[in-house]
């Protein structure tokens, strides 16, 4: 049941972030149209060409479906820090497409878009926290995630909180609002060094 809920919400999350990105136009003008054009803007490092060229293989448009490639396009834009890349990512790990399936590496990829302010990942991440799906069960780092969700505004991050707050001790909850309060202020200042 834990996997069918997670591979929900990861859709949901990737569905969202895909929305966004059609909404505003992200990449549309940066890529040119043409296939072979793509593949030479992301052969030469171009994160969006790379991430384009991921997107094309993992839903087979203008090329076959390769979800390998997909992986491989997709990570090489991960790697230079594109969070719609590192989301995506979430969704071919979960699922097992063109990788073996590994939640491990798919909270590897929704926590580097969590630390970037995507409020949904970090939502995710409080949820992946909370049951312990892909990472040991922690209600202190669930706490922490949804907080940080409910300040990016999500609302159903906020009654996660609030429960996450209620079963702590008082001694951990204080412990995971300094935590949440140190990843707030090193996500919205880019402070990578803040431990």
């Amino acid at each position: 049941m834990k996997s069918i809920l997670f591979r929900l919400l990861v859709r949901l999350f990737v569905f969202g972030l895909l929305i966004a990105f059609m909404q505003h136009q992200i990449f549309a003008d940066e890529v040119p149209n043409d296939f072979d054009d793509i593949k030479k803007l992301a052969e030469k490092g171009d994160i969006n060409a790379q991430f384009n060229l991921g997107l094309m293989y993992a839903n087979g448009q203008r090329v076959p479906q390769d979800y390998k490639q997909a992986v491989y396009w997709l990570t090489k834009a991960a790697e230079q820090g594109l969070a719609g890349a590192q989301s995506y990512l979430v969704l071919m790990y979960a699922e097992g497409q063109g990788v073996p399936q590994d939640y491990k590496q798919a909270v590897y990829w929704l926590t580097k878009a969590a630390e970037q302010g995507d409020a949904s990942a970090q939502f995710n991440l409080g949820w992946m926290y909370g049951e312990g799906q892909g990472v040991p069960q922690n209600n202190k780092l669930a706490y922490v995630w949804f907080s940080l969700a409910a300040v990016g505004g999500n609302a159903d991050a906020r009654q996660n909180r609030d429960y996450f707050a209620q079963i702590l001790t008082p001694q951990l909850l204080a412990e995971a609002q300094e935590l949440a309060a140190k990843l707030q202020y090193r996500i919205t200042t880019h402070d990578e060094d803040l431990k």
